[in-house]
């Protein structure tokens, strides 16, 4: 998998295929995510995005195991339940129910919606 090939990645390469929404860059190393997700939350350039309680599909979910902000993913709503849409290092992209993730000790710290 290339560098470039994170969680942040798959996040811009959704809103740019499936919503004609570019999203910059963060502008940071990829694979320093705190520094990506930091990145994320406190730059201008990310204006856009507003912090929601509740998740809406396409939204973005900021989440971790061992630090609550270190990767990030896609909320799909689905029929039965709804999944997350993420990019692993060494796993690549999958598609988890919410119920395994916390399973596996995953806790969502924040979701995020693009306004305007």
């Amino acid at each position: 998998m290339a560098e470039t090939q994170d969680c942040w990645w798959l996040v811009r390469e959704i809103y740019q295929n499936e919503l004609g929404i570019e999203i910059p860059r963060a502008g940071v190393q990829a694979n320093h995510y705190r520094a990506v997700l930091r990145a994320f939350q406190d730059s201008p350039l990310y204006q856009h995005f507003q912090r929601i309680d509740t998740p809406q599909h396409l939204c973005v979910v900021i989440l971790g195991v061992a630090h609550p902000q270190e990767h990030c993913g896609i909320y799909l709503e689905h029929i039965d339940q709804p999944i997350l849409l993420h990019n692993q290092r060494f796993a690549g992209v999958c598609a988890e129910p919410f119920h395994e993730l916390r399973l596996r000790d995953w806790k969502i710290h924040s979701y995020w919606k693009l306004t305007g």
